[in-house]
């Protein structure tokens, strides 16, 4: 075998193997993007199941506009508080998870000792929940892609359809003077387990 076609066929083999590469990096490309497609429509899914389970349970008994506890309130009240920790278990970015937790602790205690004070700080809180929620909108707008966020946003239409039932039971109810208080808190909830909800694209 002469000189010249060792040479060609070393050259041959290399390319060979350089398109296997290529092919293979590819395939393990198309394999990645198949990979996420399921992922984001599998989150779809959750948040679809936990946003019913929400407002199953705040729809049972009206429970973010009660103004007086009972033992039933109280049994609603803990089936919340442990869908929001199996919603933020599934949350990968610690980043947000702690904006949001760092919300949550200035919030934790009002110690205003007037309406007035008392609804300037249920303001505060809201609009802080509201603004995350939009920080967090934004950065799962320009991740995921086109067809997934028109997934999610017919998703949303059903989110806000049940916000606006909330919304008339709580229009026909006489609160006096605390209504601007059960408004805001109830509002700050809402937006509070969507952010999270959210926060599982991230």
């Amino acid at each position: 075998m002469t000189v010249k076609r060792i040479r060609f066929i070393s050259i041959l083999v290399v390319a060979v193997l350089v398109l296997m590469g290529n092919i293979s990096a590819f395939a393990i490309s198309l394999d990645n993007v198949r990979k996420n497609q399921k992922e984001a429509s599998q989150i779809l899914a959750d948040i679809n199941c936990y946003q019913k389970e929400y407002f199953t349970i705040i729809k049972r008994n009206n429970m973010l506009l009660q103004t007086e506890a009972n033992k039933t309130l109280n049994k609603d009240k803990k089936d919340l508080e442990k869908l929001y920790k199996k919603v933020k278990k599934q949350i990968n970015n610690k980043d947000y998870l702690k904006k949001y937790n760092d919300i949550q602790k200035r919030y934790a205690k009002c110690d205003a000792l007037t309406d007035a004070g008392m609804k300037e700080f249920a303001f505060r809180n809201y609009n802080e929940a509201d603004k995350l929620l939009n920080e967090v909108y934004q950065k799962v707008k320009a991740k995921i892609s086109q067809e997934d966020f028109k997934n999610l946003a017919e998703s949303e239409s059903d989110w806000l359809k049940n916000v606006k039932d909330y919304e008339k039971d709580y229009s026909s109810m006489d609160y006096g003077t605390i209504g601007t208080l059960i408004y805001y808190d109830y509002q700050t909830n809402m937006t509070e387990f969507r952010t999270l909800l959210l926060m599982l694209y991230l």
